[in-house]
């Protein structure tokens, strides 16, 4: 099997990413586009339970840390198992390479390494300024603690799932990590890198790329002045080291 799998970040861009690619007549979407959020479900199924708990404060990894978070240890069987559930929810036809993204796959890098040992798997993570994905869809909004506290505990594990990629995925030769701020100001060269880790050819397909994508930043513009403080002050050290990784300063 041939594919590409988004991994992360959330509400980074990755489902615009989908919209683009999956018009690559050799990027099949299969079924993971029409049925929303059907990679995290069904994956999650096949996990064995137990697996990462976020809960809705973040807090078995804030208050634990990463240490508190396994992955699951797969037997031969498990293996096969996960491979025959996951080759006939996201077939694909012949020739094709799979298109799929799932968030959740983020926490589970040396799992899939076994899963796909034999396949040609490409990763793809994309991630957008802290500050942004911070504040994201209202979420801070809707948990079980205050605002500001929901807002901190975002921040907090975001700068965590920063440390995260850079002990997990960063330098390695199989993952493509993208700036979503440059996908919206130039998404016809971002994407030839895509293609590029993927040794496909895009030439005809950027033709009809747009020049230019829409950097929404609405949530953070309107956010209350001392809540963008706070924001700041946890996730700029961070933001800056994950500069660096990108390549972005």
């Amino acid at each position: 099997m041939k594919g590409l799998l988004i991994t992360g970040y959330w509400n980074s861009g990755t489902t615009m990413l989908v919209d683009l690619l999956r018009k690559h007549p050799q990027l099949q979407l299969t079924r993971g586009r029409w049925l929303p959020n059907l990679e995290e479900r069904s994956t999650r199924r096949w996990l064995p339970e137990g697996f990462i708990q976020l809960g809705e404060s973040y807090a078995p990894i804030l208050d634990g840390g990463w240490e508190s978070h396994r992955e699951p240890e797969f037997s031969e069987k498990d293996i096969h198992d996960f491979r025959r559930k996951f080759g006939w929810t996201f077939w694909t036809w012949p020739g094709n390479h799979l298109l799929a993204k799932n968030p959740w796959w983020m926490f589970i890098p040396d799992t899939l390494k076994k899963v796909f040992e034999e396949d040609e798997i490409r990763y793809l993570m994309v991630f957008r300024e802290g500050i942004h994905q911070v504040v994201s869809k209202y979420y801070w909004q809707k948990g079980p603690l205050s605002e500001r506290d929901m807002l901190e505990r975002r921040a907090k594990f975001w700068v965590m799932c920063v440390d995260y990629y850079e002990q997990h995925w960063h330098r390695r030769e199989d993952v493509l990590t993208l700036d979503y701020a440059r996908i919206c100001q130039n998404p016809a060269t971002e994407l030839e890198k895509i293609f590029g880790h993927l040794g496909m050819d895009c030439e005809s397909f950027l033709s009809r790329v747009p020049s230019k994508l829409e950097n929404r930043t609405a949530h953070w513009d309107r956010l209350d002045p001392s809540y963008q403080e706070l924001v700041l002050e946890i996730v700029t050290p961070a933001q800056e080291k994950l500069n660096r990784l990108l390549g972005l300063t």
